[in-house]
C-alpha cells in the first residue's frame, strides 16, 4: 500500500492510503481536487504533499520509502505515528505533526 502526506494552509496534516497500482504523482494530482464543505461551501483545500511512501502492516504498522514520482521521502516514524493517530491505533498521540523524525522504520 502506498501514501501520501499533505499539509494545508493552517498547517494542519493529513494521510491519504491508496492501492501500490495508483502511482503516487496521479493520486497527488488527485488530492488537490478534493472539496471541503468550509463555512458552508463547497471550496477546494490547498493540500501540498509533503511525504511520501509505502506502508507495511507487519509485524507492525510502519511508513517507509520514497516516491520518487513526487520526489519525496518517507518521514518514517513522524508518518507512521500520524498513521496510527489517523487509524485511532494511537490515542496518546494529539500532535503528531510536531514528532521528530529519527529516521526510517524501514527498508525499501
Amino acid at each position: 500500500m502506498k501514501y501520501i502526506v499533505t499539509r494545508q494552509e493552517d498547517g494542519s496534516e493529513e494521510i491519504f492510503l491508496f492501492a501500490n497500482s495508483v502511482p503516487h504523482d496521479c493520486m497527488g494530482e488527485q488530492l488537490g481536487l478534493i472539496r471541503n464543505p468550509t463555512h458552508g461551501t463547497w471550496g477546494r483545500v490547498y493540500r501540498e504533499p509533503i511525504a511520501a511512501g509505502y506502508v507495511y502492516v507487519y509485524p507492525d504498522l510502519g511508513c517507509y520509502g520514497r516516491s520518487e514520482a513526487l520526489d519525496l521521502e518517507s518521514r518514517g516514524n513522524a508518518d507512521t505515528a500520524l498513521l496510527k493517530q489517523t487509524l485511532g491505533l494511537n490515542p496518546y498521540c494529539d500532535t503528531c505533526a510536531e514528532l521528530q523524525d529519527d529516521g526510517d522504520v524501514g527498508d525499501d
